[in-house]
């Protein structure tokens, strides 16, 4: 039986398969991976994100995504690597006068997710280096992560990519040994159960908004 590890984009994939789908936001990524590789045995699960904000029109959002991250942890022994988001105030065109050829800038505080993409490609090269799984099952489009991943198919490492996003009119792909595909189908056979009962006994509730 092959070993695999499994490298999670957690915004990519987010913003690729599940915003839309609030219903299937309380996914098991462990789960998800052993029915992409049916056959192989599921080592290190590797879940990267950062804490996500409040926002004016939603401040539960950081809330729930603890509850969640409590429930991946608690449930199926995922790692949880955490960068940040950095907010800055950037000078940028609105789109409607932009369209009408003319030139009218605003000022927007800009929030940028940083830290995840840099450490998902640490950890494959790393794991990789030291050669920890047989397979290497990486879950983004990014193409950022070509060369971590081209250096793990060096090592011997056969890496298999699912992309979360639709793949039309995508200009960069990401390159692998092998790809797999989403459907709801797999994302609903996928779901953490509700509740998640930890050790002790604890009971960790789906958010109602996932309902």
């Amino acid at each position: 039986m092959l070993r695999a590890n499994v490298y999670v984009d957690g915004f990519n994939f987010y913003y690729g398969a599940l915003k839309h789908r609030p219903h299937l936001k309380w996914l098991d990524y462990r789960a998800l991976a052993q029915d992409l590789l049916g056959g192989h045995e599921i080592n290190t699960v590797r879940y990267f994100t950062a804490p996500a904000k409040n926002r004016l029109n939603d401040s539960t959002v950081s809330q729930r995504q603890g509850v969640y991250l409590q429930a991946l942890e608690e449930h199926s022994e995922i790692e949880i690597h955490k960068g940040q988001f950095k907010e800055s105030p950037a000078r940028l065109p609105l789109a409607k006068e932009l369209r009408k050829g003319k030139l009218k800038f605003v000022e927007v505080m800009r929030t940028v997710e940083k830290g995840s993409d840099a450490s998902l490609a640490a950890y494959l090269v790393r794991d990789s280096c030291h050669h920890e799984m047989d397979v290497a099952l990486v879950m983004s489009n990014d193409s950022d992560l070509q060369a971590p991943v081209d250096i793990a198919e060096r090592e011997g490492i056969t890496v298999i990519t699912v992309n979360p996003h639709e793949q039309r009119n995508q200009q960069r792909v990401l390159r692998s040994s092998d790809k797999r595909t989403l459907d709801e189908g797999i994302l609903r056979r996928s779901q953490l159960p509700n509740p998640v009962v930890n050790e002790s006994g604890r009971k960790i509730y789906k958010p109602r908004p996932w309902a």
